[in-house]
């Protein structure tokens, strides 16, 4: 499939240390398939890494809509959104996330 090919090459830039241009190509993908859940967990991810925590828990918050509840998945959104959170300057919400969510569910 195209978006698995696009993440594929996303994970690519981003190990290269060109994170903006691995936002793009999954934003790309997402283009091609809006209701993806990893498209945009993955997302999350790298914004995340490259300092964009708000726009991070945005895109983590859009993967909830799509990923089956009590995935391993969900979590890692969850997780993700507390990274953000605490790189946002809430760390009392961060914790209360982690502590919720870091023991997996499946």
């Amino acid at each position: 499939m195209i978006a698995e090919a696009l993440l594929d090459e996303a994970r690519i830039l981003e190990d290269a240390g060109s994170p903006n241009a691995a936002a793009a190509t999954i934003e790309q993908a997402i283009r091609i398939e809006p209701r993806n859940g990893e498209l945009w967990l993955q997302l999350a991810v790298v914004r995340l890494s490259n300092g964009q925590a708000a726009m991070a828990e945005q895109s983590a918050r859009k993967a909830l809509l799509f990923l089956p509840a009590g995935s391993t998945l969900e979590r890692q959104a969850w997780l993700v959104i507390a990274d953000a959170r605490e790189a946002q300057g809430d760390p009392e919400s961060a914790e209360g996330l982690r502590n919720r969510w870091n023991t997996p569910t499946d």
